[in-house]
């Protein structure tokens, strides 16, 4: 009988931790964690897409965009939002307008304006639960938080020195801001920032390409980098980079889908309540004994 309880009582466990576990990623589909999700140009036609980390592409989503606010480029994850950014220099709010898309069906509708300068590229991240925008203009950039209800939270003051003025992504992961700078000639670093007000450079590392888009993995502190706007390449800072795979067609914007795992409350959680248990189990194997 006592060996009867104890496969029980191991039995129940490790379904407890598979339940906890699987309660903590993200729904299957195209924001499943674990993976990298992309905003696609296919010809005329817009996806976003998500792929395996080893490249196997997996959901995809066919864009729609109001002719007003279309088409957006750098986009971002926020919580099960997906938000992209739109450019240029005209149309309404001047390019300004960041846009939420509905992942069920597809079109990306207006969600706010920014007060950041024009700019034909902006980049954005998610910055916790808000988001992270970047603009430049005449070498000067723009470094705004907003809410994901378009509340402006603050500005960031980026070094109005090359190359990081006019850099050409942002990222976030783990309290620090990253800017992928543009030197104008010669190797562009990612400088990287702890994020306050007026940023101050903490530390540098010069990937393999040139400055293009990159973003990184919380869990894992993976960077992960575009060589033109097909090839991903995954490495770390201070190390060497290894081509992962091609993206299905030319890449605006991407945002690495962190594996999640659970809290700390969870697993404490869990524990607090596997004595319960043993106790109600071996109350029952007593009883029938």
């Amino acid at each position: 009988m006592m060996s009867n309880l104890l496969i029980r009582f191991r039995v129940l466990g490790f379904a407890s931790v598979l339940w906890i576990l699987g309660g903590s990623v993200a729904e299957a589909g195209l924001l499943m964690a674990g993976g990298i999700l992309t905003n696609e140009f296919d010809g005329t036609d817009r996806f976003l897409r998500r792929y395996s980390f080893d490249g196997q592409m997996t959901d995809e989503l066919q864009l729609t965009f109001d002719d007003v606010y279309g088409p957006g480029f750098s986009m971002a994850v926020v919580g099960s939002r997906v938000f992209v950014a739109t450019g240029g220099f005209g149309g309404l709010n001047g390019g300004r307008n960041i846009l939420e898309v509905d992942t069920n069906s597809g079109l990306a509708s207006f969600a706010f304006a920014h007060g950041g300068a024009l700019d034909p590229t902006p980049r954005l991240t998610a910055i916790g639960s808000n988001l992270l925008i970047s603009t430049k203009q005449s070498g000067t950039a723009n470094l705004q938080e907003y809410t994901a209800a378009g509340a402006f939270v603050g500005f960031y003051a980026v070094p109005d020195v090359f190359p990081y003025r006019n850099a050409e992504d942002v990222a976030y992961a783990n309290g620090e801001i990253s800017l992928w700078g543009n030197a104008n000639t010669g190797a562009d670093p990612i400088g990287f920032f702890e994020a306050k007000q007026d940023l101050e450079l903490d530390r540098s590392f010069t990937p393999p390409i040139s400055a293009s888009l990159f973003d990184i993995d919380e869990m894992s502190g993976d960077l992960w980098i575009m060589q033109g706007r097909r090839n991903f390449l995954r490495g770390r800072e201070g190390e060497g980079f290894e081509g992962r795979f091609l993206s299905r067609s030319n890449v605006q914007g991407f945002a690495v889908l962190t594996t999640a795992v659970p809290e700390p409350g969870t697993f404490t959680l869990l524990l607090s309540g596997l004595p319960f248990v043993a106790v109600v189990l071996w109350r029952r194997s007593a009883r029938r004994a």
